[in-house]
């Protein structure tokens, strides 16, 4: 399209929407074409449903007036053809309110804007507003028609006919100082420049609604039929820019491009001068620049540049041969280097030193990606123009330069006509994306064989594939009025059944399996559009699922069914996609926050060309040209490949970490490794792209980042385990035994069901049980570091901290955060995300600024000079300086300075685990600008006592304790002490700070602080040590050094162990001193605790024992080191009840006969009836800490309880069970959280006893603090004679 025509999706609406600009006068002659942006263009040709918002809008108001609320197309529309109408319905109480939203640009938009819309009234029934909103939400009413049928726009009046189309237009001049409209009807001028009330000092325009709020009851007429209807038609929207009116055609005619295939989103970036002479690498890659001509697989795998504790290495003899230099060591250089490494045919050395012995300049990035320069330029790179900044273009920022010359290294960078050139002449038959025929038989024959973890997983995907095949079909709906949830649903289906399809031989189970396929992707092919306008995910991901069905089945389908999904994928996903490409859509070029919606768009569209790109058929493009399938793929590919290169591949180096946290890692790396894979099996190459650097490391980082118990979750993420099926496609690209093993292991311990993918990428061979990782990790780049004290032991430390980039896409401003988590409790907590749907949650230097959770006093960091407005610079860098690891501990130090750059010359922050990894210890180190007010904070959910001193604390959760000593050392700015002590506060904001009202309430959380006034300067060090045993055993001195010093002693961990235990008598097959908690199954009717014996080295250890009150229960060992009795170990023997010996068939469901609730949303009709209706699409909802009673009528015996919860496959639940006799006195049965990963009843196994009153205590979930219960039930185990009588 035309480089001076700015692209937006026309589209017109039915109802009162709300849209603001600067404007327009009168009826105008034509403007010049190209001096006009066109923002919206809408005339609802394409709108035929009721309940949803069209494309690109969104629908605001209560629930049961949106439903009725939809496309009209019937004799009220005439002339206008189909039209949206906003019908409020007789039986909705009160004052219906609906309207009918348009957020349409990034930034505010101010100058001259023109608002135009055609408006039909049917009834006198309600007004209609007319309104306007910037980014932050400020808005103006622009005008508003009453129940009279009169237009008022502030004190002027213009009289308008009811059930007859106006066309009314506001031209808009906004300017910063002053804000007026011309108003314009039916196209001749009514109101001449207008001055607009800008009481809310709203900046500009970014968003319009019109608003339709019904009259009250009593007000209400009746229309010839009896009706009390309330109708409001809209049609022919558009906003754009100038101060002349313009038809729709006009409109659509200069929105219209004249060519969709010359786009190009080449960043014209070159390095070529830079490199001229030198030798260019890059860590761990084989490749390099000679003289700026790539050489692939120059260097042999043991040669390969790598870093060893943060230091450079590189291959001394291989660098000197491109010099023309024959170069050697000295046995004197090589022990003083203690990192030089010899090879068979080489010795790595230290970079600097190379150059030093070679006399030449040597170069690496100071930010870690790895990229290595020798030559003769000093400095071809300048790391201080490494910025991550939207201020500064690519082509004036050193980081897209350095990043050029590594993908200069690492890739094979084609171009879309070459890889369509190689589409075709690879020739691969179907299925040919992420798996082959061959690829299928393999599993299969691994199934036939009854290998043992195979066949496990196949029978997961089996019980899931029964679920698929009763699944309700998907709908185009936006329940949230912005997101077609049914693209979620597509893609996980098609993968299961299609993988079910493969592996069945049942000629039956085949075709129901391939039928199911065909009515979800046939379904989804009907649907109007996939939503591009709202959510491009959503388009994406039902491309992804049709172009997997498409290509697994393809020898399944008719010609006309294949016909049916090509022309769905192509013009609903990828000539949206192409479109997408032309507006200079966003998630091209996601900088500076690089975004999972880069690799899910682009990634999507670049599989589905693997599945249909070689078709021979012509397309005719919405610019009217006709282009062969070949250019029209060619053209999306070389788009693709250039957005990945340049703005999301290269952000897993150097270490594989993921900047937007775990959980969105999961996201990405799906679509990573899908695009990567589907060009693998269906071209024969990847072109480099599996060679980027960090990509082989990925896969460790969410088990780095997990504890226990919980994880280092910063951002938005939850504190849920992630897994990612693609970690098993990563250990066996890389041959990666250890990540293989210990994916598997998780899989065993999580009981974590399998997934067809792991299937296809499981290799037999690489794993390798009970493998161990390193209790310590650094993730340069991303800058985050965790450290433990054991990996396979549910009460070990961990201990994580988050420094890095605030520029960061679903980031919050953390830096310096930390969690700490031990004997099996989170003590310091990170709060994660807030609701997505809180106004202006994405905008980063605006609402988001305003929101506790996102904001340093909502993390465990400093706060300094709170004054309502950013509380960390929002562009800083924060880098972790030093990391030392040593058997007995770990430490990590950050620079803390730029993110308090306008309050400190200097701020450190230090964490350690430390004494043989049995305390923590959290440092920090500032010197003031000037004498300033400064917070520390920590958030928890445990219970805290302070001392009467305030130097120290006791944290008490889950039977659990925590000490926590403050030693400080302050002082003024005359350099006198300031006393500093420890106190408690609710994790809300400061009286400075902003605080939305519908923002999480924080409940349940507290802050364990401390507030410093007039410091100058200031050294905190906080410890915390878990209480085992008694205190009086525990040592509980604190010893705090400068940060300089910090070190950790020498020496190899020390971890007390018992040598054998046995249960009733029987020994523990499974024992291993280092595994440290035991799952003991008992069966349900259980009563007596079991009998525990172990034995000890009693010259080594001593052990106390704790033993369980009651089945189910836990025994504990605690197990001290004689020489260092603060050296300790706990076993955990859990005593478990579960259905054994056919028992599962033996549970009967009891009756329930009245039902109660603490409270509920009775609003939205969640009331507590809806957990024992028996539909898992309905539930009950509280907030916070709530209860659900259930009345079983007569006190019986009670076994199980088992409760389903809304999305719990998604989100972890906590809650509490307790029964009574008498509703009065209750015993808990049980007290924890669902898994997170079903949406079916989960069964809680309690203690067998009577009882009438069943009380379930919510407490939230990992997400948020809503308790939503689908269904509860309660179970009897019944005799094996009653069962048989029955």
């Amino acid at each position: 399209m035309s480089s001076q025509k700015k692209l937006f999706r026309c589209t017109s609406l039915l109802l009162s929407i709300v849209l603001g600009m600067s404007g327009i006068l009168g009826v105008f002659p034509a403007q010049a074409a190209s001096a006009i942006q066109v923002y919206l263009c809408q005339d609802f040709e394409d709108y035929t449903q009721t309940g949803a918002p069209p494309s690109g809008f969104e629908m605001t108001g209560i629930t049961d007036v949106k439903k009725s609320s939809g496309a009209l197309n019937n004799e009220y529309t005439a002339p206008h053809g189909t039209s949206v109408s906003l019908r409020i319905d007789e039986s909705v109480a009160n004052q219906p309110d609906v309207g009918l939203a348009k957020r349409f640009v990034t930034e505010d938009l101010t100058g001259e804007l023109i608002l135009d819309f055609d408006i039909k009234l049917l009834d006198s029934n309600g007004s209609r507003f007319f309104e306007i909103k910037d980014s932050g939400n400020k808005g103006i009413t622009l005008g508003s028609i009453g129940p009279d049928g009169i237009l008022k726009v502030e004190g002027d009046k213009i009289p308008l006919n009811t059930d007859q189309w106006h066309r009314l237009s506001f031209v808009i001049n906004y300017q910063s100082a002053v804000q007026t409209a011309s108003v314009y009807v039916d196209g001749i001028k009514k109101i001449d420049s207008i001055t607009l009330k800008n009481t809310s000092n709203a900046s500009g325009i970014n968003y319009v609604r019109i608003r339709a709020k019904r009259s009250l009851p009593a007000d209400l007429t009746t229309d010839v039929s009896g009706n009390k209807n309330f109708t409001t038609l809209l049609d022919n929207m558009r906003v754009y820019s100038g101060t002349e009116l313009k038809t729709m055609e006009e409109l659509q005619e200069l929105n219209a491009p004249d060519s969709l295939m010359d786009f190009d989103n080449d960043l014209g970036i070159s390095v070529t001068d830079r490199l001229v002479g030198a030798l260019a690498m890059v860590v761990n890659s084989p490749n390099v620049l000679k003289d700026n001509v790539r050489d692939v697989n120059a260097i042999s795998e043991e040669n390969v540049p790598r870093k060893v504790e943060g230091e450079v290495l590189v291959p001394l003899r291989f660098v000197g041969q491109f010099f023309g230099v024959d170069v050697e060591i000295s046995e004197e250089i090589a022990n003083s280097h203690p990192h030089i490494q010899y090879t068979s045919d080489d010795v790595l050395v230290p970079l600097d030193l190379a150059g030093i012995l070679l006399h030449k300049q040597v170069y690496t990035d100071y930010k870690g990606r790895g990229l290595i320069v020798i030559g003769d330029q000093a400095k071809p790179f300048d790391d201080a123009l490494d910025k991550v900044d939207e201020g500064i273009k690519p082509q004036n920022n050193e980081k897209f330069f350095i990043e050029e010359a590594i993908k200069e290294i690492v890739y094979d960078r084609p171009t879309g006509d070459e890889a369509i050139a190689q589409l075709l002449s690879h020739n691969a038959a179907h299925p040919r994306v992420l798996a082959t025929s061959s690829d299928f038989a393999r599993v299969k024959s691994m199934v036939l064989s009854g290998e043992t973890t195979i066949s496990k997983w196949y029978q997961d995907i089996q019980k899931q594939g029964e679920k698929h095949v009763n699944m309700a079909l998907p709908t185009d709906d936006l329940p949230d009025g912005r997101r077609m949830i049914g693209s979620r649903q597509v893609g996980p289906l098609v993968i299961n059944l299609g993988m079910l399809y493969h592996l069945s031989d049942d000629a039956v189970k085949k075709e129901q399996y391939k039928q199911r396929i065909w009515d979800e992707v046939y379904t989804v092919s009907q649907f109007p559009n996939w939503n591009e306008e709202n959510e491009f995910l959503n388009t994406a991901e039902f491309m992804e699922g049709l172009a997997i069905a498409y290509d697994w089945l393809y020898d399944a389908w008719t010609p006309e069914q294949r016909q049916i999904l090509e022309d769905a994928m192509i013009q609903k996903g990828l000539v949206k996609t192409l479109e997408a490409y032309n507006k200079n859509i966003w998630w091209i070029h996601t900088y500076p926050r690089t975004n999972n919606w880069n690799a899910v768009c682009n990634g999507a569209s670049i599989l589905t060309l693997m599945a249909i790109g070689d078709l021979d058929k012509e397309i005719l493009l919405p610019s009217k040209e006709k282009v062969t399938m070949q250019q029209f793929g060619s053209k999306i590919l070389d788009t693709a490949f250039n957005a990945l290169e340049d703005y999301i591949l290269l952000e897993f180096t150097p270490d594989g970490a993921w900047a937007e946290g775990p959980s969105y890692w999961k996201y990405t790396l799906e679509y990573i490794v899908r695009f990567m894979s589907s060009l693998e099996t269906a071209l024969g190459t990847s072109y480099g792209y599996d060679q980027t650097p960090g990509l082989n490391k990925t896969a460790y980082f969410p088990t780095y980042l997990s504890g226990a118990v919980g994880s280092l979750n910063y951002g938005d993420a939850s504190s849920n385990k992630v897994m990612s099926a693609e970690e098993l496609w990563i250990a066996q690209k890389y041959g990666d035994r250890l990540l293989a093993s210990v994916h598997l292991d998780n899989k065993i311990k999580f009981r974590n069901a399998g997934s067809e993918f792991e299937m296809l990428w499981y290799e037999p061979a690489l794993y390798i049980p009970e493998q161990a990782l390193d209790l310590d990790q650094y993730f340069s780049g991303t800058e985050v570091a965790t450290f433990r004290s054991k990996w396979e032991d549910p009460n070990s430390s961990f201990l994580g901290f988050k420094a890095g980039n605030n520029v960061v896409s679903h980031g919050h401003y953390d830096l310096g955060s930390f969690v700490f988590e031990s004997l099996g409790q989170q003590w310091a907590i990170d709060l994660g995300k807030d609701d997505y749907n809180l106004p202006g949650y994405s905008n980063y230097d605006k609402e988001r600024l305003t929101y506790y959770r996102l904001n340093p006093e909502g993390h465990n960091t400093l706060v300094i000079n709170p004054e309502g407005g950013a509380q960390q610079n929002i562009k800083a860098f924060s880098k972790i300086e030093k990391v030392e690891s040593k058997p007995s501990g770990g430490f990590a130090i950050a620079n803390l300075t730029e993110a308090y750059n306008r309050h400190v010359a200097q701020a450190k922050r230090g964490v350690m685990l430390a004494a043989n990894r049995t305390r923590a210890m959290i440092q920090d180190e500032v010197s003031f600008l000037n004498p300033s007010t400064a917070y520390w904070f920590m958030h928890t959910e445990a219970d805290i006592q302070v001392s009467a001193d305030g130097k120290s604390a006791i944290l008490s959760k889950g039977g659990e304790k925590l000490w926590i000593g403050l030693d400080s050392d302050a002082r003024d700015g005359a350099g006198q002490p300031i006393d500093v002590w420890l106190d408690v506060m609710d994790a809300k904001p400061l009286p400075q700070s902003p605080n939305p009202s519908k923002q999480n309430q924080n409940i349940g959380i507290r802050k364990l602080f401390m507030k410093l006034d007039q410091v100058k300067e200031m050294r905190l060090t906080v410890t915390m040590v878990p209480i085992v045993g008694s205190m009086e055993d525990t040592n509980l001195t604190v010893n705090s050094v400068p940060l300089d010093n910090w070190s950790i002693t020498d020496g190899e961990l020390i971890i007390p162990v018992i040598q054998s235990a046995s249960v009733d008598g029987v020994p523990l097959a499974e024992f291993n001193a280092q595994k440290f908690s035991y799952d003991i199954q008992l069966p349900l009717d259980r009563a007596d605790v079991p009998v525990l014996e172990f034995t000890y080295d009693q010259t080594l250890n001593d052990v106390q024992v704790i033993p369980a009150d009651e089945v189910p229960g836990i025994t504990k060992l605690i197990v001290s080191s004689l020489q260092n009795p603060e050296i300790k170990s706990i076993y955990f023997f859990n005593y478990k009840l579960v259905p054994l010996n056919g028992e599962e068939e033996r549970l009967s469901e009891l009756p329930v006969v009245a039902i109660s609730a603490s409270a509920s949303q009775a609003e939205q009709g969640n009331t507590e009836d809806k957990a024992i209706d028996g539909d898992l699409n309905t539930y009950w909802g509280a907030e916070g800490d709530q209860w659900i009673r259930l009345d079983l009528g007569e006190v019986k015996t009670v076994n199980s309880v088992g409760i389903a919860f809304i999305r719990g496959n998604e989100r972890s639940f906590k809650y509490d069970i307790e029964t009574s006799v008498d509703g009065q006195i209750w015993y808990k049965a049980y007290s924890g959280q669902s898994s997170g990963e079903s949406l079916d009843i989960e069964k809680t196994y309690v203690r067998q006893h009577e009882a009438q009153y069943i009380r379930i205590t919510g407490h939230g979930n990992s997400v948020n603090q809503w308790n939503s219960y689908a269904e509860i039930r309660v179970y009897q185990l019944q005799s094996q004679e009653s069962q048989e009588q029955n």
